[in-house]
């Protein structure tokens, strides 16, 4: 136990003198490339939570472009088709990672156009439709979904 903390505290201080060695200007190219490669593909969780833990951290200078577009792709419902319980894990994920950004762009001196505002609300209500769908779904059960119910009906026929 006493060797395993050792590597821990060692091998820890080796990661914060690597990153004292850094300038300022380093550590915020990371932290932009970092985001840019979360945007790519917020389909999965570790992307997600990569650019919320970011987008939380109000140090990490993040250029209006990136919060924009992030907001756009987050606001975007159409990567959730179908209902599982990995789904609803990662409706949560993604949605508080949606509000974040939105918490950060508040916060910064990006004022929004009325269209880009019109299109949040307007996805806000696709994520309800769907959170309502999948709550339903889960009411009734992963096991009667649409191809059970049909292959039921198909039997009483």
């Amino acid at each position: 136990m006493e060797e395993r903390d050792n590597i821990l505290s060692s091998s820890s201080s080796l990661n914060y003198d690597s990153i004292a060695k850094l300038d300022i200007k380093s550590l915020k190219s990371i932290a932009i490339n970092h985001a840019e490669e979360f945007i790519k593909d917020f389909s999965t969780l570790d992307n997600l939570i990569g650019f919320k833990q970011l987008v939380e951290d109000f140090e990490v200078e993040l250029p209006e472009e990136i919060l924009i577009k992030a907001l756009k792709l987050l606001g975007d419902a159409s990567s959730f088709e179908y209902q599982s319980e990995k789904t609803m894990i990662r409706l949560e994920v993604h949605l508080r990672t949606w509000m974040a950004t939105l918490e950060r762009v508040y916060y910064s001196p990006i004022v929004l156009g009325s269209e880009i505002r019109e299109q949040l609300y307007k996805h806000l209500s696709d994520f309800v439709n769907f959170h309502h769908k999948m709550t339903n779904a889960f009411k009734e059960g992963i096991g009667n979904s649409f191809k059970s119910k049909a292959c039921v009906m198909m039997k009483h026929a």
